[in-house]
């Protein structure tokens, strides 16, 4: 019988934002799952964000749902300030939000919604950082994790509203694992696949080339919500204490 380990995360809770999508619901859960406390934001959906509670507590951890636009930096503090009056410290934070995009042109793409990824992607993870670092800075380091796109690898015709802002969280990651370091704080991301959970199952052009893009993957298939939980729970977790400022691709070897 296996045994969950309690060691993998210190004390105090890990905040995920967009925790109520998809890919964030699986990993609040398996963060859940491995010993930890869970708040996880919502942004306009809280039936969302009821469902990922209900699968924590079946982890008999504590969970709060707390509304939050990312890219509003007051909103943002007030997620943390609510975390540790409930838990008192922050070991891990992991971004999961994400906006409905369509794939474009760069140039052709609807300037509404090139700054709505802009805000929510790039915006959004600088104030989630700036609140992270401040409060890791007084309690001891602690760990950002993203989820990104694989493909800030490759160039895909149509794929600038979902790459370039990931790649922009690509930099930022990279910027704080060199800045924050001797804080005890580390940065890492994930880099996303074909997956069966998130934006990939609404964005139409990624389902209708659904077929083609597991053929291209060398695994031939798409990823699970669950397998990309467990790279992000590693890269937060004591388990990977010595790895920071990386990308690792949860991606079936598509960008090889």
């Amino acid at each position: 019988m296996s045994v969950t380990t309690m060691t993998d995360f210190p004390t105090g809770c890990v905040i995920v934002f967009g925790g109520s999508g998809g890919l964030g619901q699986a990993v609040a859960a398996l963060f859940a799952e491995r010993g930890s406390d869970v708040v996880v934001t919502h942004f306009s959906r809280p039936e969302n964000g009821k469902a990922a509670l209900d699968e924590i507590r079946r982890h008999g951890r504590s969970a709060t749902t707390l509304q939050c636009s990312v890219a509003n930096q007051t909103s943002v503090d007030s997620v943390f300030t609510e975390a540790v009056k409930l838990h008192g410290r922050v070991h891990s934070v992991v971004t999961a939000m994400g906006q409905l995009y369509k794939l474009t042109p760069m140039v052709e793409s609807i300037p509404a919604e090139f700054h709505g990824v802009m805000e929510t992607d790039v915006t959004g993870f600088y104030n989630i950082s700036r609140a992270a670092v401040a409060h890791m800075r007084k309690n001891g380091g602690g760990s950002i994790t993203a989820l990104v796109t694989c493909a800030y690898q490759k160039v895909y015709p149509d794929d600038a509203l979902s790459a370039v802002p990931k790649a922009a969280q690509r930099m930022m990651l990279r910027q704080i694992a060199v800045e924050e370091g001797p804080y005890g704080i580390r940065t890492n991301g994930v880099g996303v696949g074909l997956a069966a959970a998130g934006l990939a199952l609404v964005v139409p052009e990624i389902v209708a080339a659904w077929k083609e893009i597991e053929k291209a993957t060398p695994l031939r298939r798409s990823c699970t919500a669950r397998e990309i939980a467990e790279v992000v729970a590693f890269l937060a977790s004591s388990r990977a204490a010595f790895v920071t400022g990386q990308i690792i691709n949860c991606d079936g070897g598509l960008m090889l």
